[in-house]
């Protein structure tokens, strides 16, 4: 019995196909009949993925009422606190300490295929002031 359907350049014969490699792909359909179509116009496809986001660097520990700098090679992300009655952090990564504790500080890069959040722990410690 000859093959009735689609046939992939990858081989398989579904109705569609998942493709997780970049490249450039085909169709040929066969019929009932036995007549099959010839292979289809390639189609190229590009594989995205979620952006790759370096490690946050700067020094972790300051003292309350002071600001350390934070930064991350990786272009356009967005910096979090997620205790900001320990530490805030502003949109170029500066972290102001507002009081003795331990703060989570996130820098998060966004595409049209997802987020990647990289953290570094933060601690403030108590300033004596003298």
């Amino acid at each position: 019995m000859k093959h009735t359907g689609n046939l992939w350049s990858t081989g398989e014969t579904t109705q569609s196909i998942v493709i997780t490699t970049a490249g450039s792909y085909t169709v040929k359909h066969t019929a009932a009949n036995g007549c099959t179509s010839a292979d289809s116009a390639p189609v190229l496809v590009t594989v995205n993925t979620v952006p790759a986001v370096e490690q946050i660097t700067g020094n972790n520990i300051v003292c309350s009422g002071n600001t350390t700098q934070l930064a991350n090679v990786t272009a356009g992300g967005v910096w979090t606190s997620t205790n900001e009655a320990v530490a805030t952090v502003d949109a170029d990564g500066l972290v102001t300490a507002l009081s003795a504790g331990t703060t989570t500080i996130n820098y998060a890069v966004t595409n049209t295929c997802g987020t990647t959040t990289v953290s570094a722990l933060v601690t403030s410690q108590y300033s004596s002031g003298g």
